[in-house]
C-alpha cells in the first residue's frame, strides 16, 4: 500500500539511514558519505539529451529529491517535486587542463565537495569534455539515498531516458509501484503495533568528536584460475558469493593477526520486497559476522560458520536492529562487500566506468569483491593514518596467495602466514573507537516466527480429518529425454531445498499450540528406480505403480521433509523425475519458482546470491500482526456484508446425491471451445475493462445459473495471495480461496453479466488477505457433511508448462496421479488451447454428464457472442435444463478414472 506523504511534517528516515548517521563517527554532511560514479564517454555525446535523461531519473526516484534534518533525536525526511536550475553544466576543459592530471583534479573536486542534508540536493552531476568525442561524466550521491544496487537501476534508467531524449519522445520514465518513503514507513510499522523500538547508539555515550577518515585504495584482478576455483566451490556448496568471500577473508585475517576471533562487517542488498528492486535508495543492510578461529578451521568448516550466521541474519532481518548493541572491540575494523558493477550504456556511445574513490575510509580495512565484465576484481580500501600504501598492497597480494591455497583444497587446513601488517598498526589505530561497528541485535520473536499462517492451520485441520488420503499432495513430474546427469540433478535439488526453508519445515503440536520448526538442509534427497531392466511389456505397469506410490503416499507433517523425489529411468535416454510436495509448503506459484530455478541450475547457471526476501515464518508473523489491526477488521466486515444471504448451495443437478461421507475421488476431462468465439468473447470483455478470467467466470456463472434455475450464484476461485512482492520468490503455501457472489436476473445480457462479474471480482481481489477459514467461522454457516461451505464450484484460468531443451535434453511436464476432487466441480479454462478442463467428484457425477456440460458451455459461449446485448434465454426463471442447447462434445482428453488426475501448475485450489 502506498504511504501518503505529508509534506508539512515529513517522514521518518529508514533504519538504514538512521544507522548511517548514528554509527558513522563523522558529521552527516562529510564527504566520506559520498558514493561517486565516474564514466568515460567516447563518441558524439548529446549533452542536452543527457541532462534531460538525468532529470527524468531524478523525477522518477524520490530518494534523489530528498532532504533530511534532525528534529531532536529523529532524522526526518521530506521530498521535493523538482529541483530548480540546470542539473548538468558541461565544462569544456582548456588544452592545458585537459591532460590526465587536470581532468583528475576537476573530478576530485566534484567528489570531495560535501553535501548539505538540509537543503540538498543529495546528488551532483558534472560533465567534463576535454575533446569533441571524449567526455567524463561524474555522478556523486550521498549514501543516505544511494547504494551499490542503486547503481544498476541508474544505469538502466539512464540508458532508457537518453534514448528517448535522442528520439525526441516522451522522456518520462514509468513510475515505480512504491517509493523509498513506502519502504521507510513499512519499517516503522512493527513499532506502531507495539514492538519495542530500538535504542540509539548515543544512549551509551557519544562518539569521539574528531576522527581522521582519510583513506586510499588498491585494486587488482583475481587470476582466472582462482576465479574458476571460487566459482566451482560456490556451485558445489550453493553458497552466495558473499559467504565464500567472507569465509576466505576471515581465515586470512585470522592467520595474519594471530587472533582466535575475527569480526567482519558484511552487508546484503536488503531489498526484501520485489518492488524495491527498482527503487534508488539506501537499502543495504548490515550482516555482522563473528568468526571463531581457535580450532584452526578449514575453508569448508569456515563456510559452515559463515553460512549459519548469514542464515540467522536473514531469518531476523525483518526485525529492527539496535545500534546500541555493540560487539566487543575486535582490535581492528574490517568490512567485506560483494558488488556487481552495472553495464553502462548510452545509445551510440562507448562507456567505461573509471575508478572513483571518495578519499575516505569508513573502516580500517574494507575488502570489496567486484563482479565486472572482465572477471572478479579485489579492491582494498584502507585508512592511510593506520596503514602505509606498501602495507596495504602486501595485504591485498597476501590475500590472493592465501585464497589460492585454500581454494586448491577447501578441506585442507591452510598453512600459517607470518603475522605482519595487522599487528604492527600504530598506537593511534589501537585507540580508534571500535564501538562504531555495531551488531544486528534484532529482537528474537520465536513464538511469532514459529506460528503458522491461517492457511496452514486450516490445511493442518483438514489433513488430520483424513490422514491416510493424501488430500494435499501436489505432484510435479518432469519427463526428460536425452543425456541426464543424475548427480547434477540431485545437487540442484539439494541447493533448492537449502534455499527454501518451507520444504524443510515440520509441524509440531505443543501445549502452546501448533508451531513449525525448520530443519537443517537435507542430503541424499533423490531416490532412483531403474525400470529399463524390466521387460518392455512390463515397464508401463511398473512405472504406473511407482508413480502411484510416490504421488499418493501421505506425508508425516511432524517428521518433516515435505517433499519426495524419485528419478525413474524408463529407457536408456528416457527419464521421469517424480516430484511430490505437501500443500502446506507448496502452491501453484511455488511450482513456477521451483521449475524456473531448477532449469537455471541444470543449465549450469547460478541463482541470485540473495535468496527470497521473506521466509514463510516471517510472512506468517506479518499476517498475524495484520490480523490484529483495524484494517483487517474492516476487510473482514466488508466480506461478511458481501456474503450475507449467499449460503444457499448451487443446484448442480448431480447424477447422485452428495454422500454424507466423501471419498474425494476425482476425474476430469477436457472439452474444446470454439477458438474464434472464445477470442471474441474475451475481446469484448476487455473493452468493458474485464480480464480474460472475468470473461470466462461470467460465462460459467451464467451457465450454472441456467443449469440450476437459480438467480444467486457463488463461485470460488484461488488467489495466489502474493500481493506483497516480498514473497514473490518464496516457496510456500500462500494461496487463499476467494468467493465471487453474482446475482443473474432473467433480463441480464452477456454485457450485463460481465460487468457484474468484473465488479464483484475486483471487490474480492481487494479482500484477498482475509483467510477463507476466518470468513466461514464468522459467517456461522452450518457445516453440511461432504459439502464445501459458501461455494461448491471453482473457476480458474490455467496455463501450460512449456518445458525446455538444454544440451540435448528435452524436459516436459508429465501429468501425475492425484485422484482428489476437493470440490463438486472445478472448471479450468485454458485460453491458449481454447478448452475447458472439468474436474469432478466421481461419487456425484458420471462421465456422460460432464461431457454434456462441456457441450452446453460451448453452446452458451456461441449465444453470448452472437447476442451480446440480448437477454440470455438460459437466465434464472427459464426451464434451464430444457433450453440449454445440446451438441456432441468434442473431447480433447478422455475422462480419467479415480487413480489419475491433473498435474497443472496454475490451478491451485485449497
Amino acid at each position: 500500500m502506498k504511504f501518503s506523504l505529508d509534506a508539512g511534517y515529513g517522514w521518518l528516515a529508514s533504519l538504514q539511514q538512521e544507522r548511517l548517521f548514528h554509527l558513522d563517527p563523522l558529521a552527516p554532511d562529510a564527504a566520506s558519505c559520498s558514493f561517486p560514479v565516474v564514466l568515460r564517454i567516447s563518441g558524439a555525446l548529446d549533452a542536452a539529451a543527457l541532462e534531460t535523461a538525468l532529470a527524468a531519473v531524478v523525477a522518477k526516484h524520490e530518494a534523489l529529491r530528498t532532504t533530511m534534518a534532525f528534529d531532536g533525536d529523529e532524522l526526518l525526511c521530506s521530498t521535493r517535486h523538482a529541483w530548480p536550475g540546470p542539473l548538468l553544466q558541461p565544462t569544456r576543459l582548456e588544452p592545458a587542463s585537459g591532460d590526465g592530471a587536470g581532468l583528475a583534479a576537476a573530478v576530485r573536486e566534484v567528489i570531495d565537495r560535501p553535501f548539505d542534508l538540509a537543503t540538498g540536493p543529495l546528488f551532483r552531476f558534472a560533465l567534463f569534455q576535454p575533446a569533441d568525442d571524449e567526455a567524463s561524466l561524474v555522478m556523486v550521491f550521498h549514501q543516505a539515498v544511494f547504494d551499490a544496487w542503486s547503481a544498476g537501476i541508474l544505469a538502466t534508467d539512464l540508458d532508457t531516458a537518453y534514448a528517448a531524449a535522442l528520439n525526441g519522445g516522451d522522456v518520462e520514465l514509468a513510475p515505480n509501484a512504491l517509493d523509498y518513503a513506502d519502504f521507510a514507513h513499512w519499517q516503522r510499522e512493527p513499532w506502531r503495533a507495539g514492538a519495542p523500538r530500538p535504542s540509539r547508539l548515543g544512549a551509551d555515550g557519544p562518539l569521539p568528536a574528531t576522527i581522521s577518515t582519510d583513506g586510499a585504495q588498491w585494486a587488482l584482478k583475481l587470476p582466472s584460475e582462482q576465479e574458476q576455483q571460487l566459482r566451482r566451490l560456490q556451485r558445489e556448496t550453493g553458497d552466495a558469493l558473499l559467504v565464500v568471500f567472507s569465509s576466505l577473508l576471515g581465515l586470512f585475517l585470522g592467520a595474519e593477526s594471530g587472533r582466535d576471533e575475527i569480526l567482519i562487517d558484511a552487508s546484503v542488498p536488503g531489498r526484501r520486497h520485489a518492488e524495491a528492486n527498482d527503487i534508488i535508495g539506501l537499502f543495504e543492510t548490515p550482516l555482522p559476522l563473528r568468526l571463531r578461529l581457535d580450532a584452526k578451521p578449514t575453508l569448508r568448516e569456515m563456510l559452515d560458520q559463515v553460512r549459519t550466521q548469514a542464515a540467522q541474519g536473514a531469518e531476523n532481518r525483518s526485525m529492527a536492529f539496535d545500534p546500541s548493541a555493540a560487539l566487543e572491540p575486535p582490535g581492528f575494523q574490517v568490512a567485506a562487500r560483494v558488488r556487481k558493477r552495472p553495464l553502462w550504456r548510452l545509445a551510440g556511445l562507448r562507456l567505461t566506468e573509471q575508478a572513483a574513490h571518495a578519499g575516505r575510509a569508513k573502516r580500517d580495512l574494507s575488502f570489496v569483491l567486484d563482479e565486472r565484465d572482465d572477471g572478479l576484481w579485489l579492491t582494498l580500501e584502507y585508512a592511510d593514518a593506520l596503514f602505509e600504501a606498501s602495507a596495504a598492497q602486501r595485504l591485498l597480494n597476501g590475500l590472493v596467495r592465501f585464497a589460492a591455497q585454500c581454494l586448491a583444497d577447501p578441506a585442507r587446513r591452510p598453512d600459517a602466514v607470518p603475522a605482519a601488517d595487522l599487528q604492527t598498526r600504530s598506537r593511534r589505530g589501537q585507540e580508534r573507537d571500535t564501538g562504531a561497528l555495531a551488531a544486528l541485535a534484532r529482537p528474537q520473536a520465536d513464538a511469532r516466527l514459529g506460528q503458522l499462517s491461517s492457511n496452514q492451520q486450516s490445511l493442518y485441520f483438514f489433513e488430520k480429518l483424513a490422514p491416510d488420503r493424501a488430500l494435499y499432495n501436489v505432484p510435479l513430474h518432469l519427463e526428460m529425454r536425452g543425456q541426464l546427469d543424475p548427480a547434477r540433478l540431485e545437487a540442484a535439488l539439494e541447493q533448492l531445498l537449502k534455499r527454501h526453508e518451507a520444504l524443510r519445515a515440520r509441524f509440531v503440536e505443543t501445549p502452546a499450540g501448533l508451531r513449525q520448526d525448520i530443519g537443517a538442509p537435507p542430503s541424499r534427497v533423490l531416490e532412483t528406480a531403474d525400470l529399463s531392466q524390466l521387460p518392455p511389456d512390463r515397464r508401463d505397469a511398473g512405472f504406473a505403480s511407482l508413480e502411484r506410490d510416490v504421488s499418493s503416499t501421505p506425508f508425516d507433517l511432524a517428521a518433516g521433509r515435505l517433499f519426495r523425489f524419485c528419478l525413474a529411468r524408463r529407457d536408456r535416454d528416457h527419464w521421469v523425475l517424480l516430484m511430490v510436495f505437501h500443500h502446506m509448503a507448496f502452491d501453484g506459484h511455488s511450482a513456477q519458482i521451483w521449475l524456473r530455478d531448477l532449469r537455471t541450475l541444470l543449465r549450469g547457471g547460478a541463482l541470485p546470491a540473495v535468496g527470497p526476501a521473506m521466509t514463510v515464518r516471517e510472512a506468517a508473523a506479518e499476517e498475524r500482526a495484520w490480523q490484529r489491526s483495524r484494517d483487517y477488521q474492516k476487510a473482514l466486515s466488508r466480506w461478511l456484508d458481501r456474503l450475507a444471504g449467499t449460503a444457499a448451495p448451487l443446484n448442480l443437478r448431480p447424477d447422485r446425491p452428495r454422500p454424507l461421507r466423501r471419498d474425494y475421488a476425482g476425474a476430469f476431462l477436457e472439452c474444446a471451445l470454439p477458438q474464434a468465439l472464445l477470442g471474441e468473447h474475451i475481446q469484448r470483455a476487455a473493452q468493458l475493462g474485464a480480464s480474460p478470467f472475468m470473461a470466462v467466470a461470467a460465462l460459467l456463472a451464467a451457465y450454472l445459473s441456467a443449469r440450476g434455475n437459480q438467480a444467486d450464484v457463488c463461485l470460488g476461485f484461488p488467489h495466489g495471495g502474493r500481493g506483497d512482492g516480498a514473497i514473490e520468490d518464496t516457496i510456500g503455501n500462500f494461496v487463499n480461496l476467494l468467493a465471487m457472489p453474482v446475482r443473474i436476473e432473467t433480463a441480464d445480457t452477456p454485457r450485463n453479466i460481465i460487468e457484474k462479474v468484473r465488479q464483484t471480482a475486483q471487490a474480492s481481489y481487494a479482500g484477498y488477505r482475509v483467510p477463507f477459514s476466518s470468513l466461514v467461522d464468522r459467517l456461522g454457516l452450518e457445516r453440511v457433511p461432504g459439502q464445501h461451505p459458501v461455494f461448491q464450484a471453482v473457476v480458474t484460468v490455467d496455463q501450460d508448462f512449456d518445458g525446455w531443451t538444454q544440451d540435448g535434453l528435452t524436459v516436459a511436464l508429465l501429468p501425475g496421479s492425484n485422484p482428489i476432487a476437493k470440490f463438486d466441480l472445478a472448471f479450468g479454462f485454458n485460453l491458449a488451447r481454447s478448452c475447458v478442463r472439468i474436474e469432478y467428484a466421481t461419487d456425484m457425477f458420471d462421465p456422460a454428464s460432464i461431457e454434456a456440460m462441456g457441450a452446453e458451455l460451448s453452446a452458451l459461449l456461441s449465444q453470448c457472442v452472437r447476442g451480446f446485448d440480448a437477454p440470455l434465454r438460459q437466465a434464472a426463471g427459464a426451464t434451464a435444463a430444457g433450453e440449454v442447447p445440446r451438441a456432441a462434445p468434442k473431447l480433447l482428453r478422455k475422462p480419467k478414472p479415480a487413480g489419475a488426475g491433473n498435474a497443472g501448475v496454475a490451478a491451485d485450489v485449497t
